[in-house]
């Protein structure tokens, strides 16, 4: 029975802490813009690779408050992220507002990079740039 959803994407990311998951050396490569909880704010456009980076999920910090170095990022309170989600078991797709830490499954963050130049924007993958400026 597909689904449409990687059994690899749903790791309990609350399990793993958002601040234990290394840097891969694709996202070290400077092709990807990883960064910190402590870098975003709200109105933050930020990203992570799923499926090995097959592709890139999109979503947008709305609330972020400031916690302590053991903080696992999964509660609302901390930093909460609105992200489409596709359908699966018999839910229609829809939009989510979830935890930090529930968005990455894992993952590491990384923010859209905007204003960029035509050739960084042609080199590196699609979603990771824009030559757009940044919409305050």
């Amino acid at each position: 029975m597909a689904t449409g959803v990687d059994p690899l994407d749903w790791i309990s990311a609350a399990a793993v802490g958002v601040q234990d998951v290394l840097p891969t050396a694709y996202e070290r490569s400077g092709w990807s813009h990883t960064t910190s909880k402590h870098c975003i704010g709200p109105g933050s456009h930020i990203y992570v690779w799923r499926r090995g980076f097959s592709y890139s999920h999109h979503g947008i910090v709305v609330h972020t408050e400031a916690c302590g170095s053991e903080c696992l990022h999964d509660s609302l309170r901390c930093c909460a992220v609105l992200h489409f989600l596709p359908p699966e078991n018999g839910k229609a797709e829809h939009i989510a507002l979830t935890s930090l830490a529930e968005f990455l499954l894992g993952g590491n963050v990384n923010e859209v990079r905007y204003s960029s130049s035509q050739t960084e924007f042609y080199l590196k993958r699609a979603g990771s740039c824009s030559t757009h400026a940044s919409d305050p």
